[in-house]
């Protein structure tokens, strides 16, 4: 840190060093960093798996291109439910992958 020193001259130096009252915060600062990054990690594995365990059990609507409505998945061999994953699911009769369907109009989604 940079200080002001009034000589007995009347000049002024400026010197490197501490000053009377200041505290070198850079240690406590790279901690505080530290545990905010960590807090927000921890915040955010928190909701990726609150989205994974918790909100994956309930089941999704899609809209139907066809009748328009909102509607739940079932499978296209069984029209069973469907344990659903990206773009096709799992039917629960026959526990095979199966192509996802409307459950009014039984046409793909």
């Amino acid at each position: 840190m940079l200080a002001p020193i009034h000589n007995p001259e009347g000049e002024v130096e400026i010197r490197r060093g501490k000053s009377d009252g200041v505290v070198d915060l850079g240690p406590l600062t790279c901690w505080a960093v530290g545990a905010v990054i960590g807090a927000a990690l921890l915040a955010l594995v928190a909701l990726i798996a609150y989205q994974r365990y918790i909100m994956g059990k309930k089941p999704t609507q899609h809209l139907c291109n066809y009748c328009g409505h909102m509607v739940a998945a079932v499978s296209d061999c069984h029209h069973a439910p469907v344990k659903e994953r990206f773009l096709h699911g799992t039917c629960t009769d026959c526990k095979k992958d199966c192509r996802l369907v409307c459950q009014r109009c039984k046409r793909p989604l």
